[in-house]
């Protein structure tokens, strides 16, 4: 009961109006980063922080315009890596260090 639910989700943000219409028009290489992104979002919404952070930091040097998703990437890693168990505050920056390990070896890979 789950998979049609999470297929139909997927098929909703593959297929949006904007991306198909505008985007392969005249900003086509959009959908590049916005792909990455969404990718970002499935990870992170599995856990997988490290990826996540990967796959966002791409599309974010790919296009800047994923600069308006950041504030959310970064509120939604950071809650993550603050719930998640075990708690307290050496296994919470543990995390949050990963994530920017991730990010910053992106960025160096990338530039």
């Amino acid at each position: 009961e789950k998979a049609p639910a999470r297929l139909g989700t997927l098929l909703t943000l593959w297929l949006m109006p904007p991306l198909i219409i505008i985007d392969h028009g005249h900003f086509q290489y959009n959908g590049v980063c916005f792909g990455l992104c969404l990718g970002a979002a499935g990870c992170v919404a599995r856990g997988q922080i490290a990826l996540a952070s990967v796959l966002f930091t791409a599309g974010l040097l790919f296009k800047q315009i994923a600069l308006y998703y950041a504030p959310a990437f970064f509120f939604g890693i950071l809650a993550y890596c603050l719930a998640k168990p075990p708690r307290g505050l050496l296994s919470a920056a543990g995390r949050v260090i990963l994530a920017g390990v991730a990010v910053l070896t992106t960025a160096a890979v990338l530039f």
